[in-house]
């Protein structure tokens, strides 16, 4: 509600005319998963686990691990370049 007052978004719901920008984890945790050991769990266990799903304002940006507003072997080409160009410029 705090958040929603701040920004003047609808948010709180998953619903037409609602913000909401859902983040899908691939999570195994090692311990329980429970109302005691929620915090844990979103502090040290989920920032660790592989994002696979992303949806953003009703759109797939991400799916299975893929970017899909993205090229992603045109932009790790184009770095794999930059990284050379660097490289030798750093040990020239």
């Amino acid at each position: 509600e705090a958040a929603a007052r701040a920004t003047g978004a609808r948010l709180g719901r998953i619903a037409p005319g609602y913000a909401a920008d859902l983040a899908f984890f691939e999570y195994d945790p090692p311990t329980p998963l429970d109302a005691s050991s929620l915090w844990g769990h979103l502090l040290f266990g989920l920032p660790q686990a592989r994002v696979t799903d992303v949806l953003v304002d009703g759109r797939w940006t991400m799916r299975g691990g893929s970017m899909v507003t993205l090229d992603e072997e045109r932009i790790r080409a184009r770095a794999r370049e930059q990284a050379r160009r660097l490289w030798a410029r750093l040990t020239d």
